[in-house]
């Protein structure tokens, strides 16, 4: 991720790949930030799981994006035209990410190939 970039992951095979989260909602990634965006069905499970991770209600979404002053980049094949213009709107820097992470999940480092 570039200097002043964050990832917007909602694709629930991404979620998990990268911040071991099974839950609904959305987990954000940068080079600083590593926050999930949930529900309270999911908080619990969420803080056990999820090491390095800060649990957010999925309430507070739109707020706690627009003041991390990132440009938010989502993943375009796993969010709806209107769920990405509501997300423009309320925070402001948004745009598609263009990064297939089916991709990168299918390159696999020494440690993943040996377990």
């Amino acid at each position: 991720m570039p200097q002043g970039n964050a990832i917007y992951l909602t694709d629930a095979e991404d979620m998990l790949y990268y911040a071991s989260f099974s839950g609904e909602g959305a987990v954000v990634i940068s080079d600083s930030i590593r926050i999930i965006f949930t529900d309270g069905r999911y908080a619990e499970a969420a803080e056990k799981e999820c090491i390095g991770f800060e649990i957010r209600q999925i309430s507070d979404a739109y707020e706690v994006l627009k003041s991390l002053n990132l440009e938010i980049c989502v993943q375009e094949d796993h969010i709806s035209l209107s769920a990405f213009e509501r997300l423009k709107e309320k925070v402001g820097s948004v745009k598609a990410s263009g990064i297939k992470f089916d991709d990168l999940r299918s390159v696999k480092d020494e440690c993943e190939i040996k377990s």
